[in-house]
C-alpha cells in the first residue's frame, strides 16, 4: 500500500450517471469540483467495495453521497455513519457501515463519517437527472456547504 498525505475529508459519490437519478452521487461531486472545497478529495464509485477502506483510512472525515428511491420529506437525509463489523464478504457491494467496519478492523480506527442520501424519482437507462432530483441536489449541496463551513453545528436539513 502506498503512503500518501491524509486528506481531511474524503467524499465518495456513489451511483451511475447513465441511469437517471442514480447519478445523484456523481452529480454532487461534479458540482463540488466546479467550486472545490479545501482539503477534500472526491471519489466516484458505482458501488462501495472493500478496497475503499484504503481510500478513507487516513481521512479525518468521510461523506458517502448516494441516491435513494425512498421518499424523503426534505428531499435528502443527513445522518452519521457508524461502523458495523461484517462477516465474510459475499458480494462486491457494501453499505457505508461495512466499509467503516472494515476500516476499524484493519486500521483500528475509522474517520468521522456521514451519509447523505438524496431522493431520486427516475431510474431509466440513458436518462439524465429528473427536474425533481436537480432541486433536491441543489438543496443537499447548499446544506452540505453550510455544514462544511461549520461542521460542529447541528444542522437540520430543509428543502428550500
Amino acid at each position: 500500500m502506498s503512503e500518501r498525505a491524509p486528506n481531511k475529508m474524503v467524499i465518495l459519490g456513489i451511483g451511475n450517471d447513465s441511469r437517471g437519478d442514480d447519478g445523484l452521487g456523481w452529480a454532487f461531486l461534479d458540482a463540488l469540483e466546479k467550486d472545490p472545497l479545501p482539503d477534500t478529495q472526491t471519489i466516484y464509485r458505482y458501488q462501495l467495495q472493500p478496497e475503499d477502506v484504503a481510500e478513507i483510512a487516513g481521512a479525518e472525515r468521510v461523506v458517502f453521497v448516494d441516491a435513494t428511491k425512498e421518499y424523503l420529506e426534505n428531499g435528502f437525509h443527513w445522518e452519521p455513519g457508524k461502523p458495523e463489523r461484517q462477516p465474510m464478504v459475499h458480494s462486491h457491494w457494501l453499505p457505508p457501515s461495512a466499509v467503516l467496519g472494515f476500516c476499524l478492523e484493519v486500521y483500528d480506527r475509522y474517520p468521522e463519517a456521514w451519509i447523505l442520501s438524496i431522493s431520486g424519482s427516475q431510474w431509466e437507462l440513458g436518462q439524465g437527472l429528473s427536474t425533481e432530483a436537480r432541486v433536491r441536489l441543489d438543496a443537499a449541496l447548499a446544506f452540505f456547504r453550510e455544514w462544511y463551513g461549520n461542521p460542529k453545528v447541528s444542522l437540520s436539513p430543509k428543502l428550500q
